[in-house]
């Protein structure tokens, strides 16, 4: 189980994610950084954040594919 220091780090993540820290907690990040153990935590949550916008945006480009295609399909019968 997770203690009350790694909840606040994990909110320091996610506002940095969000680019919602205010400076002082910029700070406080910051200086958390500097342990490897908070330093893996924050890569693990910059790659699950990469690959979440990358999956949606690949879900987003073959529904723009398929429309593409529908439109071409359309016009080639007509």
């Amino acid at each position: 189980m997770k203690d009350n220091l790694d909840d606040k780090f994990e909110h320091l993540i996610i506002g940095y994610i969000h680019n919602s820290l205010t400076n002082d907690e910029l700070k406080k990040f910051s200086e958390k950084l500097k342990k490897s153990k908070n330093a893996t935590l924050f890569k693990a949550y910059i790659k699950v954040n990469y690959f979440s916008i990358f999956s949606m945006n690949k879900t987003d480009a073959e529904s723009i594919i398929k429309e593409i295609k529908s439109r071409i399909n359309r016009k080639d019968t007509s």
